[in-house]
């Protein structure tokens, strides 16, 4: 049976749930842009479940605001009382850490990034017509930004 998931005051019945309302919460905001108060209570009390928070939090949090990391995705930066900084993603937060099988799949994934990249580059030089290609899988013309390339 699923349990609910409780952050802070807020129940939330499936974990999905959880997971719509941080993300919500993330792309509410631009940028660099700080949380109002009633989000920062709800992040607050959501990386109280990260689970290195003893370590994020450290001195204490004066502040949220959006970050942007790898790939220029949204997550949440945090600005401590020392005016020190750090990262950290809502999904951890509430999922928990990643099975060892993901973070096999992950720095595969990660060990071939480049070669992917310059096949996706390679191809699309060779089959372009007029700023686009065919995808191989729906047959519909693609911009080099539409393109995913993926092994098989």
């Amino acid at each position: 049976m699923k349990q609910q998931i409780e952050i802070g005051n807020k129940i939330f019945r499936y974990k999905k749930d959880a997971l719509l309302h941080f993300k919500n919460i993330l792309n509410s905001y631009d940028f660099g842009e700080s949380l109002n108060s009633k989000d920062f209570n709800d992040v607050y009390e959501l990386l109280k479940r990260h689970p290195r928070a003893k370590e994020k939090i450290g001195v204490g949090i004066k502040g949220f605001k959006i970050g942007k990391v790898q790939y220029h995705t949204k997550c949440f930066e945090f600005i401590r009382t020392d005016a020190t900084t750090g990262y950290f993603g809502y999904v951890k937060c509430i999922s928990g850490d990643r099975n060892a099988i993901t973070e096999f799949s992950r720095a595969c994934r990660k060990a071939i990034q480049e070669d992917l990249r310059n096949v996706k580059i390679e191809y699309f030089k060779k089959y372009s017509k007029k700023g686009r290609v065919k995808c191989q899988e729906t047959g519909e013309l693609l911009l080099y930004e539409e393109l995913n390339v993926d092994h098989r």
